[in-house]
């Protein structure tokens, strides 16, 4: 790691240790919205840099906030997992699996980072609306040779 990374990857681990003592300042609750969490110097300048995801909700929400955000987050994988183990069958729908995987690697992105975006809203919604329909197992489309399946027009 060349010296001018690993100067920038200790001010993000300083910025969130700093903000990480603020935030649990109020502990169960945070310190709201409108950068009350951040911390500024005599002149009211903001002195921090918030870049995890983590931190922020921690900061913003509390232990019980960041509890539930996360738990939002993680439900619809765990949900998933345990229906693929209930199935009989070992098959597990491609589509599912793949929205699961792209939903679990974002979430990975959410440690260090904080590109919290529709799309981890969206397929927070697909995973549980997946799951809720019983649609883990593959069906018998997906499962169909191509050769097999009639072929669709748009008309």
């Amino acid at each position: 790691m060349s010296e001018r990374r690993a100067e920038s990857l200790e001010a993000r681990f300083t910025n969130e240790g700093q903000l990480l003592e603020r935030g649990l300042e109020k502990p169960f609750l945070g310190w709201g919205n409108w950068g009350r969490f951040r911390i500024y110097d005599s002149r009211g300048y903001d002195r921090t840099l918030s870049d995890g995801y983590w931190v922020i909700a921690l900061s913003t929400r509390g232990i019980i906030g960041y509890i539930a955000t996360y738990i939002i987050f993680i439900a619809p994988i765990f949900m998933f997992w345990l229906q693929s183990r209930r199935q009989k069958t070992m098959e597990v729908s491609p589509i599912t699996t793949g929205i699961c995987l792209i939903h679990s690697i974002n979430l990975l992105d959410l440690i260090p980072n904080a590109p919290l975006t529709p799309l981890t809203w969206l397929m927070v919604g697909v995973l549980l609306r997946h799951v809720k329909e019983g649609n883990v197992v593959r069906t018998e489309t997906e499962t169909n040779s191509p050769a097999k399946m009639r072929r669709r027009t748009v008309l």
